[in-house]
């Protein structure tokens, strides 16, 4: 059996691109306290596979650039500087996917405003101790 590859229009680029955009800044919103804390893994595993793959325009990158761009989003905890360590973090880690969760799990706890609390040293320092 043989698959063959079409090649997409420009429209449907763009809309992959939009939709792409929206699936990241709703993952942020999550991983920023919209959901509970144990549920954030899968983000961080839906990160993994967008930053092993490659995508025109920036990909990755772009979307997570353009989502935590905006003022307080996703939450008024996560300062400018918390959200380029994050991105950084992301963007260089495209194997380990017990390291990607360490930055996914500190950058929830930023935004849920527990950074610095006796429950993020618990639960940041559990983690260590795992690996």
């Amino acid at each position: 059996m043989t698959t063959s590859h079409r090649v997409l229009t420009k429209a449907e680029r763009d809309i992959n691109r939009v939709d792409a955009s929206a699936l990241i800044a709703a993952a942020l919103r999550c991983i920023g306290g919209l959901t509970p804390r144990n549920q954030v893994e899968p983000l961080a595993e839906l990160l993994l596979a967008l930053n092993r793959a490659s995508f025109g325009g920036g990909g990755l990158a772009a979307w997570l650039r353009g989502a935590l761009g905006q003022a307080h989003f996703p939450t008024p905890h996560a300062r400018d500087h918390h959200k380029l360590a994050f991105i950084n973090n992301v963007l260089k880690e495209k194997s380990s996917k017990r390291r990607l969760l360490e930055t996914v799990q500190e950058f929830s706890l930023v935004c849920r405003g527990l950074i610095g609390t006796e429950y993020a040293r618990q639960t940041l320092a559990a983690k260590q101790l795992i690996a």
